[in-house]
């Protein structure tokens, strides 16, 4: 599983507080199939400030796990779910 979290830091305080977190998690089941080379990936986006309230989940499908990092996998998982929102 990958975790990602969004933090804000007071540029007076110090203090954090948590702007988003997403989870990314393998199904195993087009890794396995694919020995290794493509995944399929559960993506779970949660509310603003929330750790355990769901906003939106989705998948990435036949991803290039071996050739593509995480980044490229983050951004494909946020383009399915939200789809492009500077439009």
């Amino acid at each position: 599983m990958i975790k990602v979290t969004a933090e804000l830091v007071s540029a007076r305080t110090g203090k954090t507080s948590l702007l988003g977190y997403a989870e990314i998690v393998n199904d195993r089941i087009t890794t396995q199939k694919t020995q290794g080379h493509r995944g399929g990936y559960v993506v779970r986006i949660y509310r603003r400030g929330s750790r355990d309230r769901l906003w939106k989940g989705g998948r990435v499908e036949n991803f290039p796990r071996k050739a593509k990092g995480f980044w490229d996998l983050l951004y494909l998982g946020l383009k399915n779910i939200v789809g492009d929102r500077n439009k």
